[in-house]
């Protein structure tokens, strides 16, 4: 409710869907395509979506963001008592990671805990049915 349908209302507006993807993110994403065709809604419109990061490494994002004066989120920077941000997300899907965890382990640790044997997770804009649908 808080980012497939208003995702959804905006994408009935838009012919371009401009996204920030990037394959080295995680195994789900590893196949994302640079430019992809989706059939959205009901009437199946076609949208042309867009990954021009998705072959950047995490480096070369770093570096260019650093290059450009790019402002960056200040969780990035915290760190208490070793725990630390490496990956945002909103407000519930997002908690600092340990010393030893993954870099991503911090998103959605309320549903690795009910799930963990599954790797295939996403913030709900890629809702699998949803996904299947659109």
């Amino acid at each position: 409710m808080r980012k497939v349908e208003p995702n959804d209302r905006v994408l009935e507006t838009l012919d371009v869907w401009l996204t920030g993807l990037r394959a080295d993110q995680s195994k789900a994403r590893a196949q994302t395509p640079r430019f992809e065709i989706i059939q959205h809604g009901k009437d199946k419109r076609p949208i042309l979506k867009v990954a021009p990061l998705v072959n950047w490494t995490e480096k070369e994002l770093w570096d260019y963001m650093k290059a450009g004066g790019v402002p960056v989120h200040s969780l990035l920077s915290l760190n208490q008592n070793g725990w630390y941000y490496e990956s945002l997300g909103c407000i519930l899907c997002t908690t600092p990671i340990g010393p030893n965890e993954p870099r991503r382990a911090g998103r959605w640790r309320w549903f690795n805990s009910q799930n963990p044997e599954d790797e295939d997770k996403e913030c709900g804009l890629h809702d699998r049915k949803i996904k299947d649908e659109v």
